[in-house]
């Protein structure tokens, strides 16, 4: 490291300071190695006992730290730090934890997962597919629709006499009932994925009737999201998606047709936020006409606070945290 120090004494300790920062930053971690390691390597040394799993398990310390709510998704990037294997999240993430390995390992190792549960309504146009599908491929959950839900059972589960009430009103043009689309929906979150990381429902519920059939199967979402876009807006996007190259087929979205739907959405949504406010008090309201990367942090801090405090809760009743502090000693 070499400074010129016939310069003038402020420009030399402004240098010296830039040149220093690094190394002051990372300081406790100065002396601290972390390698990085192919996964295939990582499982043998865990297979052999030669290295062993860190206290996070598959959880990443860096995303950890910045709130994250669900392991992360293959592929993973493993380091060995000491006797223990860290995966990380990306090779950013294990840049980062080699930077600096006790600070990220400081923090507490989650005792729980949690999955995540939350249900995106909205008028049409909002974007409630987009973020579901964001969701869907960052953390890894099972996204559904009540469309994709029966669809779904027609083609996993075709002999089942679910499936076979489904067909037999799509056949003659009609609409499911809402009973049979509950039912399917419910059958669809059986899956492991679902049970394991979370699910989340796009566009569902609309109708006061469909909450009280999801309450019946003990289907309740943690967070209920609404994407608020005012009407003026809609119309606007449904003009551009109209005019779109990228559109192949034709859609049942011209303009009166949007504005049915608009105003159908708000006569409805008023006794679904009503119930959800009353009886859960999850219902958050997130506005739609921001950026599409704000209305993403946004509802992405919303499931990171609900996870986070059901964390809490089930470690408060674990370590009766919460008997202490009702009656202490």
């Amino acid at each position: 490291m070499d400074v010129d120090s016939n310069r003038k004494p402020h420009i030399v300790q402004c240098v010296l300071r830039r040149l220093l920062q690094h190394t002051v930053k990372h300081r406790p971690s100065l002396l601290e190695r972390v390698y990085p390691v192919s996964t295939q390597l990582a499982t043998r040394m865990l297979d052999a006992g030669y290295k062993f799993l860190s206290q996070y398990g598959r959880w990443c310390p860096v995303q950890l730290m910045k709130g994250m709510v669900s392991p992360p998704q293959a592929p993973l990037y493993p380091a060995v730090y000491r006797q223990h294997v860290v995966y990380l999240s990306s090779a950013q993430a294990r840049d980062e934890f080699t930077a600096q390995p006790l600070a990220y390992l400081q923090q507490t190792p989650p005792a729980h997962l949690v999955p995540v549960r939350l249900a995106i309504v909205g008028p049409p146009k909002s974007g409630k597919s987009t973020i579901a599908r964001k969701f869907s491929q960052e953390f890894g959950l099972l996204r559904l629709s009540i469309g994709g839900a029966m669809r779904r059972i027609l083609d996993t589960q075709p002999k089942s006499e679910l499936a076979k009430n489904l067909s037999e009103h799509l056949h003659q043009g009609l609409t499911a009932p809402d009973e049979l689309a509950v039912q399917a929906l419910e059958l669809a979150l059986m899956d492991s994925r679902a049970q394991s990381r979370g699910w989340i429902l796009d566009g569902y519920p609309v109708t006061k009737k469909q909450i009280e059939l999801l309450t019946k199967r003990k289907i309740i979402p943690v967070r209920v999201v609404e994407l608020q876009v005012e009407p003026r807006e809609i119309m606007v996007r449904g003009g551009k998606d109209r005019n779109s190259e990228d559109r192949v087929l034709p859609v049942h979205d011209s303009a009166k047709i949007l504005a049915m739907r608009t105003v159908e959405w708000q006569r409805q949504a008023v006794p679904v936020r009503e119930w959800y406010q009353k009886e859960h008090s999850n219902w958050v309201e997130v506005s739609g006409e921001r950026s599409k990367w704000w209305t993403w942090r946004r509802v992405t801090q919303e499931a990171q606070q609900s996870v986070t405090c059901i964390q809490q809760y089930l470690y408060n009743i674990e370590t009766g945290t919460h008997i202490k502090s009702l009656a202490p000693v």
